[in-house]
């Protein structure tokens, strides 16, 4: 899978100052403690500074997901709106995300971040992360978090890796902020071990009191690159004034012989986008087969009622099967599909379609087999070929889920092998649907959601697609 590409990254910094007082009674988790001390004995190398001078991001840096009215620098800062994003790590669905293009390489490393930020309710914070990609990466924020009803201010430090995530808290206050505070957040590498500080400026003019948030220990990453992230989970209380984060100098050391900055990794840059939100660009771009009247709204995204059908059945088709006109292109690309689904039934259907000529199609869905309530729902594969139709369930446990509100991210990737697929279920990371090498010329993308229940007697559940990229490589023609 060619992952990586969905990684931001940035990462601010402040002055090293001398410290006032020293805490290091933090948690530590993964292992025993790193031998930082040791990198004293090594010349510290910068790789990164990054001032914010120009109006301008300079050639070094890129946005993700960019949403320019809401990300600027100005003034030596880096000025960052956060979005809104129900999921904290769903990288691939955080906008604004800055990324620094070439990755940091070597054992020993430090990246800094100051940030400014008045936080004002759960889930409302911004991050520095050392990441590798969408699986593994190291992140220390300060963020609110829920409590007894409130908000409680902390610094988290958590590692992903593998798909699962581990944590180490440091409460910094009770309530939301009174005012902007100024934090620099530290994080540093020596080997596989990671240690996440803090630093806070005192009363004292050039004071600062350090702090360690923790020390998690990360086997086998490799060349890393800096991340900066901003965001909330909620718009901002009604009335309340939300100043953005911001963020000034940028610093990256590297503290041993191996360190220094490696190729810019493989990354996409999407080429088509849309959130279902406008009926004029709808009507013009997308075409319903065996559509059905109550079936299909657009409001807040694309909307479908599931009802009787099955995927590729020339007799009994799938009802209201919405496809792109646009043929996709020749050569490699991904198709990525987001969908809130509010399923009543494990029997109720949802997913993509690459849909070829001569009957051929490709079907990515999330499904439970009729009579079989212990499979649970889970992904499934289905390659049809003319009239005959194979269906493959994914065995992995990723894939599952309970009845309930779910959202899922649908991927295929075409490659010169064939196709693979791939679903985040809930936000917790890439899983494998399965491979198909079956022949489709110039396929158009489709998205469904059907009910094998009473056939089509009783609506199935409604599903909410909210958005659809197609993405390629950077430099692909």
């Amino acid at each position: 899978m060619r992952t990586a590409r969905l990684a931001l990254a940035c990462l601010v910094v402040g002055s090293l100052l001398p410290a006032a007082a020293e805490d290091t009674a933090a948690p530590r988790v993964g292992g025993a403690p790193a031998p930082l001390a040791a990198q004293a004995a090594a010349p510290a190398r910068e790789l990164v500074r990054e001032p914010f001078t120009l109006d301008h991001l300079s050639s070094d840096w890129e946005i993700l997901l960019p949403d320019p009215d809401h990300v600027w620098p100005a003034a030596g800062r880096l000025h960052v709106e956060p979005s809104v994003a129900t999921d904290w790590n769903a990288f691939a669905r955080i906008p604004n995300l800055v990324r620094y293009r070439l990755p940091l390489a070597g054992a020993s490393l430090e990246a800094r971040a100051r940030i400014e930020i008045a936080i004002d309710s759960p889930g409302h914070g911004a991050a520095l992360l050392l990441y590798q990609d969408d699986a593994h990466w190291v992140e220390l924020a300060f963020r609110g978090e829920a409590a007894e009803g409130g908000v409680e201010r902390v610094l988290r430090m958590t590692r992903f890796r593998g798909g699962r995530a581990e944590s180490v808290v440091r409460r910094h206050g009770p309530g939301p902020s009174h005012a902007p505070e100024t934090l620099v957040l530290v994080l540093e590498r020596e080997g596989d071990v990671f240690r996440g500080r803090v630093e806070l400026p005192m009363a004292a003019p050039g004071v600062v009191r350090r702090a360690v948030v923790g020390e998690l220990a990360v086997a086998g990453l490799g060349e890393l690159r800096v991340v900066l992230k901003a965001l909330r989970e909620a718009p901002p209380p009604p009335g309340a004034a939300s100043p953005p984060v911001t963020f000034d100098d940028v610093v990256a050391l590297g503290r041993s012989a191996d360190a220094g900055l490696g190729q810019a990794p493989e990354a996409l840059r999407v080429e088509y986008a849309t959130d279902f939100r406008d009926p004029g660009a709808f009507e013009r771009e997308f075409s319903v087969l065996q559509p059905q009247a109550g079936s299909l709204v657009l409001e807040n995204g694309l909307e479908l009622v599931a009802r009787y059908g099955i995927p590729g059945d020339r007799w009994t088709p799938i009802r209201n099967l919405v496809i792109w006109n646009q043929p996709l292109p020749s050569g490699t690309w991904d198709v990525e599909v987001e969908v809130d689904a509010r399923f009543t039934s494990p029997h109720d259907d949802v997913g993509i379609v690459l849909y070829g000529e001569q009957g051929n199609a490709l079907y990515v869905g999330h499904w439970a087999l009729p009579g079989q309530p212990a499979d649970g729902r889970r992904a499934y594969l289905r390659a049809v070929r003319g009239e005959q139709g194979e269906t493959r369930f994914a065995s992995g446990e990723g894939t599952r889920s309970d009845v309930e509100p779910t959202t899922l991210i649908f991927r295929v990737e075409r490659s010169e092998r064939g196709y693979v697929a791939w679903i985040d279920v809930g936000g917790r990371g890439w899983a494998l649907v399965g491979e198909s090498d079956i022949l489709l010329t110039e396929p158009r993308v489709g998205l469904f959601a059907r009910s094998a229940r009473d056939l089509g007697k009783v609506p199935g559940a409604g599903v909410r697609f909210a958005r659809l990229w197609l993405m390629r490589e950077q430099g692909a023609p």
